[in-house]
């Protein structure tokens, strides 16, 4: 009998674990700034993919008014040999875009889509997601998240 009930809260626990997992799977877009107080702030940009998108776009809009840069040098830099990246800031807003000119699926995992820095803003709350999609190869929309931290 104690033995059945171990097993029930192992299994419990495994099953549990496994929802978990799964439900951290699902594409997301991860953006992390730093904490400092100094007027240049730096943006790490994240998918966590399930392995179901070919290609992203992602609009930030950029508070600062003309004042801001951003350097985008350290954006999309470090995608797969299967995967092309722009970042591109247009005054207002950084754009990113993802894709394959051979329609392959992003891999599945963790991916880094870069850093930007962004200079001239005190505020913390520089960036806002304006929009993101990501795309399947067929260019549906697949189900994503965003966060911002």
């Amino acid at each position: 009998m104690k033995l059945n009930i171990l097993l029930g809260l192992v299994l419990s626990v495994v099953v549990h674990s496994a929802g978990a997992v799964a439900a951290d799977s699902a594409n997301k877009l991860i953006i992390v700034g730093d904490q400092s107080k100094a007027a240049d702030s730096f943006y790490s940009l994240d998918f966590q993919s399930d392995g179901n998108a070919t290609a992203l776009e992602l609009r930030l809009q950029v508070a600062g008014g003309k004042r801001v840069k951003v350097d985008t040098r350290s954006c999309a830099k470090s995608l797969p040999k299967s995967h092309t990246g722009s970042c591109v800031f247009n005054g207002k807003e950084l754009v990113v875009l993802v894709y394959s000119e051979r329609n392959a699926l992003l891999p599945v995992g963790l991916l880094d889509l870069g850093t930007v820095r962004i200079s001239g803003v005190t505020n913390k709350k520089a960036i806002a997601v304006s929009s993101f999609i990501a795309g399947s190869p067929s260019g549906q929309a697949v189900s994503s998240s965003t966060s911002v931290e």
